[in-house]
């Protein structure tokens, strides 16, 4: 395996596109080696990851990988104690893509959440499902974005199918689902 140049992983301070990617060019980018590609892109965030991935195909198939996508997942969204519907269990058994699906609908959550300026006693709900499954998790807003340690869901549901359709009415404390499930 090539040994990257530190530069690799710092940025300058100010950098053009003609600077390329940390200190590389871009056509010194495109030269590197698979492996090396992938370990650039494991040690960069979310937003890096999704504009190094416009420069070609091939850095976009790369940027695809699952071990780009679980770490991601662990250091941004389960390290940064951000809200994502609890489905999962084991990030083993989910694709990359499946994988992204999460970091960047968990990322987005956490944006609207931070852009509403809504009362903090209003519970957020969150779901998300596959082919096989889904699931509910019910949040407490203030405890998300003021709690410095890892935040558990007030209350979650795991559904034997994905969800069709559905509705939320929230009345105060009181959270009422109805959800269409995909029958088998």
């Amino acid at each position: 395996m090539a040994t990257l140049p530190t530069s690799c992983f710092f940025r300058s301070s100010a950098k053009t596109k003609s600077d390329g990617f940390y200190g590389m060019t871009w056509s010194s980018i495109e030269q590197l080696p698979d492996e090396d590609l992938i370990n650039v892109v494991r040690n960069v965030d979310v937003a890096t990851i999704l504009k190094f991935r416009t420069i070609s195909r091939r850095i976009y198939m790369l940027s695809r990988v699952k071990q780009i996508w679980a770490r991601v997942f662990q250091h941004e969204i389960l390290g940064g104690n951000l809200p994502v519907a609890l489905y999962w269990k084991n990030i083993d058994v989910l694709h990359a893509s499946q994988l992204e699906g999460l970091v960047l609908h968990a990322l987005r959550l956490n944006h609207n959440i931070k852009q509403q300026h809504s009362p903090l006693s209003i519970p957020l709900v969150a779901t998300s499902s596959d082919d096989v499954s889904s699931s509910i998790c019910v949040w407490s807003i203030a405890s998300l974005l003021y709690s410095r340690t890892c935040v558990a869901p007030l209350d979650e549901a795991f559904l034997p199918a994905p969800v069709r359709n559905g509705a939320v009415d929230v009345d105060g404390p009181l959270v009422t689902l109805a959800l269409e499930l995909v029958g088998r």
